[in-house]
């Protein structure tokens, strides 16, 4: 494994996996503010 791939896993890890969760948190707070049930149904 070169330094270079291991820096774009680093990335990877630290600045994409966060990004993903708050986006799809996103997609449920908002869907449970207008009174989507399945956010609260399934997790």
């Amino acid at each position: 494994m070169t330094a270079e791939s291991l820096r774009f896993a680093l990335f990877l890890l630290v600045a994409l996996a966060p990004s993903l969760f708050l986006h799809e948190y996103a997609h449920a707070l908002a869907a449970d503010r207008l009174g989507d049930p399945t956010p609260r149904r399934w997790g």
